[in-house]
């Protein structure tokens, strides 16, 4: 019974439930033995096996719900792991198999959750003019915090929230970055984790001398998950994390699955490399106008889809970034350039569930112009707004996007008066002719009014074309 009332993993009137039940057994058992009803071998063997059971369920609670084991081993898995991960993003036809596309590589993979790794910005994640997709962004924060969060013994689990906040210029094609990830805080109670990630610019290869600091900040990303699962599955990830054979044989049948699944679909063909545009697919469903009441579609694609079938996170991030681009483009304050998008922040309520149609519709909340500098006539200005886009299906809604940008907007220049300048001030008002007490020039520079002849006839008053 004292063992009953120390079982973590049931409620309390359980486990009074079940420590009446072992007891009443156990008087049974001893009133049994003592009228000579029941043999002494058999209550023995009635006795180890139950408390051989009781023991591995004991472990098994145990290894399900144990924090990491940290040391040797967890060292070797992780550097095992960082191999495992490179291979399963070569092979795997789901979102994270675009990073490698861009050259990902991993320089170090910790057994506390710490990531390293350097990537060119090349591939299907940049846009028409040859930047760096904001998607990517929120790809690179999920993926690598992921895998940090598997290394360091946790289950990857589901996001609950990606935000991501832009620093400087953005990312051109050919640029090299480096990403670093770590784990911030631990909620082993909630079963919650969260994580940062850092995106530093390394330049061009092409252009080693370009004078761009290594240390550059691109963006900033944290990364908020659930590990909760199933018992069995919390009870296979511990046993793993403390038997490296059993952890190289499940990786090894992982790949091999991955693999049969790359072969069996025919978005990962040769010579079938799309657009950031194509795989999206996004389409908008009203006539094109300036209306509050747009809306946007998509299919999820197997391309935009996890290893579970469901929608990636970093995958609903770059609909929704895309929807809320292509709402900005068509406001009246983003009269020219391009919008520029600062900060992002991903909620996810409910899981997507791949293959079906999902609605996007965008809304703007705030929009705020920032104060001009300078010359008002030739000075560009800056608004700032806030658009929140909604992921639906069949009405519900699953995840939102909220998304801070900055639209261009070119200011019409001032009309000028008659007399006025563009430094504002207007031109200075004439004297009158009386306050002038000084003699009249002559010569080649005479005022108006005084004729040539005149001014031949005065040659010896001392003023000459040169004096004056």
């Amino acid at each position: 019974p004292w063992c009953c009332l120390g079982q973590p993993s049931l409620a309390p009137t359980m486990q009074l439930s079940l420590a009446m039940a072992v007891a009443a057994v156990a008087v049974a058992i001893s009133v049994g033995v003592a009228a000579g009803l029941l043999d002494g071998r058999v209550v023995a063997a009635l006795g180890l096996s139950v408390v051989g059971v009781y023991a591995s369920r004991v472990l098994a609670c145990w290894l399900a719900g144990a924090p990491p084991a940290k040391g040797w081993l967890s060292r070797a898995r992780a550097r095992w792991l960082r191999g495992q991960v490179s291979a399963w993003l070569r092979e795997t036809v789901t979102f994270d198999g675009l990073l490698a596309e861009m050259a990902l590589e991993f320089e170090h993979l910790g057994d506390d959750g710490s990531v390293r790794a350097s990537l060119v910005a090349q591939g299907p994640l940049l846009t028409c003019d040859g930047m760096l997709h904001e998607g990517a962004l929120a790809l690179l924060t999920d993926t690598l915090t992921s895998v940090g969060q598997i290394a360091a013994g946790l289950l990857p689990g589901l996001s609950m929230q990606i935000s991501v906040t832009c620093h400087g210029a953005r990312v051109q094609q050919g640029e090299r970055l480096v990403a670093e990830a770590r784990i911030l805080k631990l909620y082993p109670a909630a079963s919650i984790v969260s994580m940062e990630l850092q995106l530093h610019r390394l330049g061009s290869p092409l252009e080693p001398s370009s004078g761009i600091s290594p240390q550059e900040l691109v963006a900033k990303g944290t990364h908020l998950k659930s590990f909760r699962a199933p018992f069995h599955v919390r009870l296979l990830n511990g046993l793993a994390c403390r038997c490296l054979p059993l952890a190289w044989l499940l990786g090894r049948l992982d790949l091999a699955a991955t693999r049969a699944r790359r072969l069996a679909s025919s978005t990962h063909a040769p010579g079938n490399a799309v657009s950031l545009k194509q795989l999206l697919g996004l389409e908008r469903q009203d006539d094109g106008s300036q209306s509050i009441d747009a809306r946007y579609t998509a299919r999820v694609l197997d391309r935009l889809q996890n290893m579970y079938g469901i929608a990636h996170g970093a995958a609903i991030a770059t609909l929704l970034a895309e929807c809320a681009l292509l709402h900005a483009r068509s406001m009246e304050e983003c009269s020219s350039g391009e919008p520029l998008l600062q900060e992002m922040s991903i909620t996810y309520a409910k899981p997507v569930p791949g293959g079906g149609l999902v609605d996007l519709i965008p809304s703007v909340e705030v929009l705020r112009k920032q104060p001009t500098t300078g010359c008002a006539a030739a000075s560009a200005a800056s608004v700032n707004t806030r658009i929140v886009v909604e992921l639906q299906v069949g009405g519900d809604m699953l995840a939102r996007g909220a998304f801070t940008m900055q639209l261009p907007e070119v200011l019409k220049p001032l009309a000028l008066r008659p007399g006025s300048r563009l430094t504002g001030f207007r031109a200075p008002p004439r004297l009158p002719v009386g306050l002038l007490q000084a003699p009249q020039p002559r010569g080649a520079f005479a005022v108006r009014g005084v004729s040539a002849a005149e001014a031949s006839d005065d040659q010896g008053d001392g003023y000459s074309s040169s004096d004056d």
